[in-house]
């Protein structure tokens, strides 16, 4: 899909097919935010609104004005999002590996270029990917200050032990997690002489958002076994 206007994308329907058939609904969802039921709406003739424009330019890599209005080419003719190459988008974003850190920005800093097999190789879904900045040495040894770390956003919950971006309130961390005989959550780091695992009480489990779950960082890191409901 390089260069040129897209045949048969005249319709914002028609645009939005060309990325569903692309990414598959389901990740395209979650890599986006938006809901399952937003895409089959405008699969059917819905209009969105301008953040879900934004969300679909930034997940997909797609010009905007095509995506908008249908003009011009659906991506510039050096995109690498077709056969070999897929981009990444490096998110202006860092975690802590430490007590947290504040999200102050998360807008898209610039994209990183991966090999299409290497990625289904890791384990990968078509979608749903997203490469953010570490900062902190509770992981030292897995993960490492200013690594640069491959999110898999199809995990939107805890699904078994693994090394997590989670989000509790405004701070973003890398924890491996775990859970714990009582329930709740365990928010374990590497380093735990520096950085002492705690619990979150089941009550308050509502309270942590689950980004992703790291994929790579310099090598491979072993993730649980994903549901058949998230794949």
């Amino acid at each position: 899909m390089k260069g040129g206007t897209e045949k048969g994308a005249h319709e914002f329907a028609d645009r939005v097919r060309l990325l569903v058939d692309e990414f598959g609904l389901r990740p395209l969802a979650r890599s986006t935010g938006i809901s399952v039921g937003a895409l089959r709406n405008w699969l059917a003739g819905g209009e969105p609104k301008l953040p879900h424009l934004l969300a679909l330019r930034g997940a997909t890599d797609v010009n905007l004005e095509w995506l908008v209005a249908g003009r011009g080419p659906m991506r510039d003719g050096n995109d690498q999002n077709d056969g070999e190459f897929v981009k990444i988008p490096r998110y202006d974003v860092y975690a802590a590996g430490g007590h947290g850190a504040e999200v102050l920005s998360e807008n898209i800093k610039h994209s990183l270029a991966f090999r299409r097999d290497w990625l289904i190789d890791e384990g990968f879904g078509p979608a749903g990917i997203a490469a953010i900045g570490l900062r902190g040495e509770s992981q030292a040894g897995l993960v490492n200050h200013k690594d640069v770390c491959l999110l898999d956003l199809r995990y939107t919950k805890y699904v078994g032990e693994g090394l997590y971006a989670i989000r509790i309130e405004n701070d973003l961390l890398i924890k491996i997690i775990q859970h714990p005989p009582g329930g709740g959550l365990r928010i374990i780091s590497r380093n735990d002489n520096d950085f002492p695992p705690f619990d979150i009480a089941p009550d308050q489990v509502h309270q942590v958002t689950f980004v992703g779950c790291v994929g790579w960082s310099g090598g491979s890191i072993p993730r649980p076994r994903l549901p058949r409901e998230l794949v």
